[in-house]
Protein backbone atom coordinates (compact mmCIF):
# COMPACT_ATOMS: atom_id res chain seq x y z
CA UNK A 1 0.00 0.00 0.00
CA UNK A 2 1.29 3.12 -0.63
CA UNK A 3 2.37 5.28 2.20
CA UNK A 4 0.79 8.85 2.67
CA UNK A 5 1.32 12.20 0.91
CA UNK A 6 2.25 14.63 3.44
CA UNK A 7 1.64 17.72 1.58
CA UNK A 8 3.73 19.85 1.80
CA UNK A 9 2.90 23.63 2.90
CA UNK A 10 4.30 26.61 1.91
CA UNK A 11 3.95 28.53 4.71
CA UNK A 12 3.88 32.38 3.29
CA UNK A 13 3.93 35.04 5.93
CA UNK A 14 2.16 37.79 4.01
CA UNK A 15 -1.34 36.69 4.03
CA UNK A 16 -3.25 38.00 1.20
CA UNK A 17 -6.85 36.24 1.66
CA UNK A 18 -8.75 34.44 -1.16
CA UNK A 19 -8.23 34.39 -4.64
CA UNK A 20 -10.53 36.82 -6.76
CA UNK A 21 -12.68 35.41 -9.33
CA UNK A 22 -11.61 35.59 -12.58
CA UNK A 23 -10.55 38.65 -14.63
CA UNK A 24 -10.24 39.74 -17.99
CA UNK A 25 -6.65 39.44 -19.32
CA UNK A 26 -4.70 42.48 -18.70
CA UNK A 27 -3.35 44.87 -21.29
CA UNK A 28 0.07 45.04 -20.69
CA UNK A 29 0.88 47.90 -22.39
CA UNK A 30 -2.05 49.74 -20.42
CA UNK A 31 -0.59 48.25 -17.40
CA UNK A 32 3.17 49.46 -17.41
CA UNK A 33 1.56 52.52 -18.20
CA UNK A 34 -0.57 52.78 -14.91
CA UNK A 35 2.30 51.29 -12.90
CA UNK A 36 4.74 54.12 -13.87
CA UNK A 37 2.04 57.20 -13.00
CA UNK A 38 2.09 55.39 -9.02
CA UNK A 39 3.18 56.82 -6.14
CA UNK A 40 5.77 54.66 -4.37
CA UNK A 41 4.59 54.35 -0.82
CA UNK A 42 4.05 51.01 1.06
CA UNK A 43 0.12 50.81 0.69
CA UNK A 44 0.30 51.21 -2.88
CA UNK A 45 3.49 48.39 -2.98
CA UNK A 46 1.13 46.10 -0.72
CA UNK A 47 -1.58 46.50 -2.79
CA UNK A 48 -0.12 45.53 -5.90
CA UNK A 49 1.93 42.75 -4.41
CA UNK A 50 -1.48 41.55 -3.25
CA UNK A 51 -2.92 41.85 -7.04
CA UNK A 52 0.29 39.92 -8.69
CA UNK A 53 0.05 37.15 -5.80
CA UNK A 54 -3.46 36.36 -5.20
CA UNK A 55 -6.37 38.66 -7.90
CA UNK A 56 -5.37 37.97 -11.10
CA UNK A 57 -5.94 35.10 -12.86
CA UNK A 58 -3.41 32.56 -12.56
CA UNK A 59 -2.97 32.38 -16.34
CA UNK A 60 -2.17 35.51 -16.17
CA UNK A 61 2.05 35.01 -16.14
CA UNK A 62 3.10 38.26 -18.07
CA UNK A 63 0.78 40.71 -16.02
CA UNK A 64 2.13 38.91 -12.76
CA UNK A 65 5.88 39.10 -13.79
CA UNK A 66 5.04 42.76 -15.00
CA UNK A 67 3.83 43.84 -11.30
CA UNK A 68 6.56 41.91 -9.93
CA UNK A 69 9.28 44.02 -11.65
CA UNK A 70 8.11 47.11 -10.89
CA UNK A 71 8.34 45.79 -7.49
CA UNK A 72 11.72 45.61 -7.43
CA UNK A 73 12.34 48.42 -9.49
CA UNK A 74 10.94 51.07 -7.01
CA UNK A 75 12.33 49.33 -4.23
CA UNK A 76 15.39 48.65 -4.92
CA UNK A 77 18.13 50.55 -2.78
CA UNK A 78 15.50 51.70 -0.58
CA UNK A 79 15.56 50.30 2.93
CA UNK A 80 12.04 51.07 4.05
CA UNK A 81 10.96 48.96 1.15
CA UNK A 82 13.19 46.04 1.48
CA UNK A 83 10.93 43.54 2.95
CA UNK A 84 9.30 44.06 -0.59
CA UNK A 85 11.81 43.64 -2.75
CA UNK A 86 12.27 40.57 -1.13
CA UNK A 87 8.74 39.25 -1.68
CA UNK A 88 8.99 39.78 -5.51
CA UNK A 89 12.11 38.10 -5.72
CA UNK A 90 10.39 34.97 -3.31
CA UNK A 91 6.69 35.31 -5.71
CA UNK A 92 9.08 35.54 -9.14
CA UNK A 93 10.13 32.14 -8.38
CA UNK A 94 6.78 30.83 -7.39
CA UNK A 95 5.39 32.38 -11.01
CA UNK A 96 8.55 30.64 -12.94
CA UNK A 97 8.34 27.65 -11.14
CA UNK A 98 3.61 27.29 -11.61
CA UNK A 99 5.04 28.08 -15.24
CA UNK A 100 7.30 24.84 -15.50
CA UNK A 101 10.50 27.74 -15.94
CA UNK A 102 12.41 25.71 -13.71
CA UNK A 103 15.79 27.42 -14.14
CA UNK A 104 14.26 31.10 -13.40
CA UNK A 105 12.33 29.39 -10.57
CA UNK A 106 15.66 28.27 -9.00
CA UNK A 107 17.68 31.32 -9.58
CA UNK A 108 14.50 33.53 -8.15
CA UNK A 109 14.09 31.54 -4.80
CA UNK A 110 17.86 31.64 -4.74
CA UNK A 111 17.88 35.38 -5.02
CA UNK A 112 15.15 36.26 -2.45
CA UNK A 113 17.33 33.68 0.19
CA UNK A 114 20.22 35.83 0.00
CA UNK A 115 18.76 38.79 0.25
CA UNK A 116 15.65 38.23 2.96
CA UNK A 117 19.61 37.22 5.04
CA UNK A 118 21.25 39.59 4.44
CA UNK A 119 18.65 42.13 5.78
CA UNK A 120 17.22 40.12 8.46
CA UNK A 121 13.87 39.00 7.03
CA UNK A 122 12.90 35.60 8.56
CA UNK A 123 9.54 35.16 6.68
CA UNK A 124 10.46 35.89 3.42
CA UNK A 125 14.36 33.44 4.66
CA UNK A 126 11.80 30.54 5.41
CA UNK A 127 9.96 30.67 2.38
CA UNK A 128 12.49 30.41 -0.52
CA UNK A 129 13.63 27.49 2.10
CA UNK A 130 10.39 26.10 1.74
CA UNK A 131 10.12 27.06 -2.27
CA UNK A 132 13.57 25.55 -2.65
CA UNK A 133 12.86 22.41 -0.52
CA UNK A 134 9.75 21.85 -2.84
CA UNK A 135 11.45 22.29 -5.95
CA UNK A 136 14.03 19.54 -5.48
CA UNK A 137 11.81 17.64 -3.53
CA UNK A 138 9.48 17.14 -6.60
CA UNK A 139 12.39 16.91 -8.57
CA UNK A 140 13.72 13.62 -6.89
CA UNK A 141 17.14 15.68 -5.29
CA UNK A 142 16.15 14.71 -1.79
CA UNK A 143 19.95 15.54 -0.77
CA UNK A 144 19.11 19.08 -1.65
CA UNK A 145 16.19 18.95 -0.37
CA UNK A 146 16.37 17.95 3.28
CA UNK A 147 19.11 20.70 3.10
CA UNK A 148 16.90 23.66 2.57
CA UNK A 149 14.15 22.32 4.40
CA UNK A 150 16.46 21.50 7.35
CA UNK A 151 17.30 25.16 7.03
CA UNK A 152 13.61 25.94 7.64
CA UNK A 153 14.13 24.07 10.77
CA UNK A 154 16.83 26.32 12.19
CA UNK A 155 15.07 29.69 11.33
CA UNK A 156 11.98 28.51 12.75
CA UNK A 157 13.62 27.79 16.32
CA UNK A 158 15.39 30.88 15.72
CA UNK A 159 12.21 32.93 14.96
CA UNK A 160 9.60 30.81 17.11
CA UNK A 161 7.64 29.91 14.19
CA UNK A 162 5.84 27.12 14.95
CA UNK A 163 3.66 26.58 12.79
CA UNK A 164 6.76 26.75 10.10
CA UNK A 165 8.87 24.40 12.34
CA UNK A 166 5.68 21.76 12.41
CA UNK A 167 5.56 21.45 9.02
CA UNK A 168 9.27 21.62 8.29
CA UNK A 169 9.21 18.27 10.52
CA UNK A 170 6.88 16.64 7.99
CA UNK A 171 7.90 17.13 4.70
CA UNK A 172 11.63 16.15 6.36
CA UNK A 173 9.48 12.87 7.39
CA UNK A 174 8.28 12.61 3.73
CA UNK A 175 11.53 13.32 1.88
CA UNK A 176 13.49 10.36 4.08
CA UNK A 177 10.18 8.52 3.25
CA UNK A 178 11.07 9.00 -0.69
CA UNK A 179 13.90 8.69 -0.19
CA UNK A 180 13.68 4.97 1.82
CA UNK A 181 11.85 3.59 -0.93
CA UNK A 182 14.77 4.29 -3.21
CA UNK A 183 16.59 1.03 -1.13
CA UNK A 184 15.89 -2.88 -0.99
CA UNK A 185 15.77 -2.42 2.75
CA UNK A 186 13.84 0.57 4.05
CA UNK A 187 14.89 2.16 7.52
CA UNK A 188 11.36 3.50 8.78
CA UNK A 189 12.89 4.24 12.23
CA UNK A 190 13.94 8.35 11.35
CA UNK A 191 10.89 8.79 9.53
CA UNK A 192 8.68 8.26 12.59
CA UNK A 193 11.03 10.42 14.72
CA UNK A 194 10.40 13.09 12.15
CA UNK A 195 6.62 12.73 11.89
CA UNK A 196 6.63 12.61 16.16
CA UNK A 197 8.29 15.90 16.38
CA UNK A 198 5.49 17.45 13.98
CA UNK A 199 2.67 16.14 16.21
CA UNK A 200 4.59 17.14 19.53
CA UNK A 201 5.12 20.45 17.99
CA UNK A 202 1.46 21.11 16.67
CA UNK A 203 -0.35 19.48 19.63
CA UNK A 204 -0.45 22.35 21.71
CA UNK A 205 -1.43 24.54 18.93
CA UNK A 206 -4.00 22.44 17.93
CA UNK A 207 -2.79 22.66 14.42
CA UNK A 208 -4.98 19.84 12.65
CA UNK A 209 -3.23 20.49 9.21
CA UNK A 210 0.28 19.03 11.03
CA UNK A 211 -1.48 16.19 12.83
CA UNK A 212 -3.82 14.62 11.22
CA UNK A 213 -1.55 13.85 7.81
CA UNK A 214 1.17 13.10 11.09
CA UNK A 215 -1.23 11.17 12.57
CA UNK A 216 -1.97 8.76 9.16
CA UNK A 217 1.36 8.78 8.29
CA UNK A 218 2.91 7.12 11.58
CA UNK A 219 0.09 4.72 11.53
CA UNK A 220 1.10 3.84 7.64
CA UNK A 221 5.09 3.66 9.04
CA UNK A 222 3.98 1.61 12.14
CA UNK A 223 2.45 -0.77 9.90
CA UNK A 224 5.84 -1.24 7.79
CA UNK A 225 7.55 -1.76 10.84
CA UNK A 226 5.19 -4.39 11.87
CA UNK A 227 3.93 -2.57 15.54
CA UNK A 228 0.26 -3.19 14.69
CA UNK A 229 -0.56 -2.20 18.33
CA UNK A 230 0.94 1.49 17.35
CA UNK A 231 -0.66 1.23 14.02
CA UNK A 232 -3.82 1.58 14.61
CA UNK A 233 -3.46 3.57 17.71
CA UNK A 234 -2.40 6.22 15.64
CA UNK A 235 -5.11 5.33 13.45
CA UNK A 236 -7.27 6.22 16.01
CA UNK A 237 -6.01 9.64 16.65
CA UNK A 238 -6.78 10.49 13.04
CA UNK A 239 -10.23 8.73 12.54
CA UNK A 240 -11.49 12.17 14.52
CA UNK A 241 -9.98 14.61 11.64
CA UNK A 242 -11.45 12.50 8.71
CA UNK A 243 -15.20 13.02 10.04
CA UNK A 244 -14.47 16.64 9.63
CA UNK A 245 -15.51 18.19 5.55
CA UNK A 246 -12.04 20.13 6.05
CA UNK A 247 -10.34 16.69 6.37
CA UNK A 248 -12.69 14.59 3.98
CA UNK A 249 -10.12 14.88 1.03
CA UNK A 250 -7.69 12.62 3.16
CA UNK A 251 -10.13 10.28 3.75
CA UNK A 252 -8.93 7.97 1.12
CA UNK A 253 -5.43 7.62 2.46
CA UNK A 254 -6.68 7.31 6.08
CA UNK A 255 -8.93 4.25 4.83
CA UNK A 256 -6.77 3.02 1.79
CA UNK A 257 -4.00 2.46 4.76
CA UNK A 258 -6.10 1.75 7.75
CA UNK A 259 -7.40 -1.34 5.26
CA UNK A 260 -3.63 -2.48 4.48
CA UNK A 261 -3.25 -2.28 8.61
CA UNK A 262 -6.12 -4.99 8.70
CA UNK A 263 -5.26 -6.72 6.20
CA UNK A 264 -1.29 -7.90 6.49
CA UNK A 265 -2.64 -8.56 10.26
CA UNK A 266 -5.16 -11.21 8.25
CA UNK A 267 -7.94 -9.04 9.35
CA UNK A 268 -9.35 -9.80 5.96
CA UNK A 269 -13.04 -8.15 6.40
CA UNK A 270 -11.89 -5.48 8.04
CA UNK A 271 -9.90 -4.45 5.71
CA UNK A 272 -12.17 -5.17 2.59
CA UNK A 273 -14.62 -3.12 4.40
CA UNK A 274 -12.40 0.08 4.85
CA UNK A 275 -10.42 -0.41 1.44
CA UNK A 276 -14.39 0.16 0.02
CA UNK A 277 -14.48 3.22 2.12
CA UNK A 278 -11.41 4.89 0.63
CA UNK A 279 -12.50 4.43 -2.89
CA UNK A 280 -16.15 5.79 -2.48
CA UNK A 281 -13.90 9.11 -0.98
CA UNK A 282 -11.67 8.62 -4.33
CA UNK A 283 -15.13 8.87 -6.50
CA UNK A 284 -15.21 12.60 -5.41
CA UNK A 285 -11.49 13.05 -4.74
CA UNK A 286 -9.51 11.12 -7.93
CA UNK A 287 -6.32 9.70 -7.16
CA UNK A 288 -5.25 7.11 -9.77
CA UNK A 289 -1.73 6.21 -8.45
CA UNK A 290 -3.71 5.53 -4.52
CA UNK A 291 -6.86 3.70 -6.17
CA UNK A 292 -4.70 1.03 -8.61
CA UNK A 293 -3.14 0.39 -4.48
CA UNK A 294 -6.49 -0.52 -3.22
CA UNK A 295 -7.65 -2.50 -5.82
CA UNK A 296 -4.33 -4.78 -5.40
CA UNK A 297 -5.05 -4.72 -1.74
CA UNK A 298 -8.78 -6.22 -2.46
CA UNK A 299 -7.97 -8.51 -4.66
CA UNK A 300 -5.63 -9.96 -2.20
CA UNK A 301 -7.93 -9.92 1.08
CA UNK A 302 -10.48 -11.64 -1.53
CA UNK A 303 -8.41 -14.27 -2.47
CA UNK A 304 -7.11 -14.94 1.36
CA UNK A 305 -10.68 -15.38 2.04
CA UNK A 306 -11.18 -18.18 -0.71
CA UNK A 307 -13.66 -15.72 -3.22
CA UNK A 308 -11.69 -15.67 -5.94
CA UNK A 309 -14.36 -14.44 -8.43
CA UNK A 310 -13.50 -10.81 -6.62
CA UNK A 311 -10.16 -11.18 -6.06
CA UNK A 312 -10.07 -11.94 -10.07
CA UNK A 313 -12.01 -9.00 -11.10
CA UNK A 314 -9.85 -6.77 -8.51
CA UNK A 315 -7.05 -7.92 -9.98
CA UNK A 316 -8.16 -7.27 -13.56
CA UNK A 317 -8.98 -3.72 -11.90
CA UNK A 318 -5.56 -3.15 -10.81
CA UNK A 319 -3.75 -4.62 -13.63
CA UNK A 320 -6.01 -2.14 -16.54
CA UNK A 321 -5.12 0.96 -13.87
CA UNK A 322 -1.57 0.37 -13.27
CA UNK A 323 -0.71 -0.25 -17.38
CA UNK A 324 -2.82 2.66 -17.61
CA UNK A 325 -0.55 4.75 -15.11
CA UNK A 326 2.76 3.65 -16.43
CA UNK A 327 2.18 4.36 -20.17
CA UNK A 328 1.52 8.20 -18.79
CA UNK A 329 4.62 8.01 -16.65
CA UNK A 330 6.59 7.08 -19.59
CA UNK A 331 5.25 9.35 -22.26
CA UNK A 332 5.85 12.21 -19.24
CA UNK A 333 9.40 10.67 -18.62
CA UNK A 334 9.98 10.94 -22.55
CA UNK A 335 8.77 14.49 -22.50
Amino acid sequence: MKKPFYLLLIFVCCCFGHWAAAQPTLKIDSLKKVLATETVDAATLKKYLVLAVSKLQTNNTTARLTILDWLIDVCKGKKPFEQMEANAYFWKGTVYEANGNNDKAIDWYLKSLEFSKSIGYAYIENNANIGLGNFYYYNKQYDKSLLYYNNVVEVSKKNNFPAALASAYLNIANVISSKEDLKAKPDYTEIVRYMKLAAEVATPRNDTAILVKAFIGLGAQYNLLKDYAQAEAYMKKAEPFIALPLWEHLGANFYGNLGEIYRVQKKYQPAIDAALKALEIIKKYPDPNFQHEIYGSLSQSYQALGDFENAYEWQMQYARLKDSLEDKENVATLA
